[in-house]
């Protein structure tokens, strides 16, 4: 008899997020994904995913759980894994409206999550913990100019309290005009986290937890960035210390953390020392990092989900570069293209010639796009 194959159904696959996480479910032969998208995208042409489903309702709230539920009463789904904000608090607040709750994947509370999304909720939180942190505050627009009752001076960052996914609205601001363009800039946003800028190295602590307690990780440093301020990174190298790592613990802790999530970390030169930054309630953009470190988050958290344990998992240092960090490898050292094993094995160029093509259909459509504009 065949054993069947746990099937998946990623509510949310229209996020930019689907790819990075299909990068890692891909390697696991024993699951079925299924995917739902508001409109048409790469996710019907992915060699990983089964079927996917693009609905026309309004892609939030219970219109989301009622599609949600559609597919639950036509494929045998054994968990639903939402990737991305938006629909992970859908499925905490609306969970009974589900047919079977039971299928969701491990998530916080409410209560904790509305902490993790909201910067200030989240500043406040690690100061009540005396978790280590940057100086920050939180203001209003209309009062932006009283950053200095926090002890800030230029220059500082300022970024919207409540979202700045990818970097959006994260500006560091050295001068009284400069702070008056961002108002002007952002005034879509109603509060603001302005924080002590730290001179040193971006770091990142990737979590699986239950209950606060941490059942996977890895430590990541930041070696290439985009040209853009603030933007994610393009290259990362999985390291050990000791040092963020309690710190991660005592955050997780302090929250009873449930589920998946990635810490934002500043390593300060001039104390030799670490803070925290933010907190990410979801998957992110260079989880293929750890899969290759040897932690494959998403078959993990499957797992735990499943009521399946695991001793704590170890991973490999190694140096991980997407599309962009591979560019810019290969203008400093032209000669890298030649390192085969390293490109196919630590890059994104891996897992785009396995799955050809949804990055055919992206990059033509960024070419209509383009020729339309």
């Amino acid at each position: 008899m065949v054993k069947k194959k746990t099937a998946i159904l990623i509510p949310d696959a229209e996020n930019y997020l689907l790819i990075h996480v299909l990068n890692c479910l891909a390697q696991i032969d024993t699951v079925t994904i299924y995917a739902m998208t508001v409109k048409h995208n790469w996710a019907t042409y992915s060699r990983h995913i089964k079927k996917n489903t693009v609905f026309s309702e309004a892609s939030n709230g219970l219109k989301r759980i009622e599609s949600i539920n559609a597919e639950l009463l036509k494929h045998d789904i054994d968990i639903i894994m939402p990737i991305h904000d938006a629909c992970i608090k859908d499925l905490i607040i609306y969970r009974e409206h589900l047919i079977n709750h039971e299928k969701i994947i491990v998530l916080p509370s409410y209560d904790v999550y509305k902490i993790v999304t909201n910067k200030g909720k989240f500043s406040a939180h690690l100061e009540t913990y005396g978790i280590p942190a940057p100086k920050s505050g939180v203001l209003k627009t209309e009062s932006l100019q009283e950053y200095k009752r926090f002890g800030l001076s230029f220059p500082f960052i300022i970024k919207p309290a409540s979202n700045s996914h990818g970097g959006l609205g994260v500006v560091l601001i050295d001068s009284e005009m400069a702070l008056q363009s961002y108002r002007d800039t952002y005034r879509e946003f109603d509060e603001f986290v302005v924080q002590e800028y730290i001179e040193g190295d971006d770091w990142g602590c990737s979590v699986l937890c239950v209950a606060g307690e941490l059942k996977a990780y890895s430590l990541q440093r930041t070696t290439i960035h985009e040209k853009k301020p603030f933007s994610p990174a393009i290259g990362v190298e999985l390291v050990h210390d000791t040092r963020p790592l309690e710190m991660v613990k005592q955050l997780l802790r302090s929250l009873s953390w449930n589920g998946v999530a990635h810490i934002d970390m500043r390593y300060n030169l001039a104390t030799n020392s670490f803070v925290i930054i933010e907190m990410n309630a979801r998957y992110w953009a260079s989880i293929e990092a750890s899969m290759v470190g040897g932690i494959n988050f998403p078959y993990l958290h499957l797992l735990l989900s499943m009521g399946k344990d695991f001793p704590l998992p170890t991973y490999r240092s190694i140096e991980y570069l997407k599309l962009k960090g591979v560019l810019y490898r290969l203008k400093k050292d032209r000669w890298s293209v030649f390192d085969f094993r390293f490109l196919r094995s630590n890059t994104e160029l891996g897992a785009v010639c396995r799955d050809v093509m949804p990055s055919l259909f992206r990059m033509f459509s960024s070419i209509k796009k383009q020729l339309k504009g």
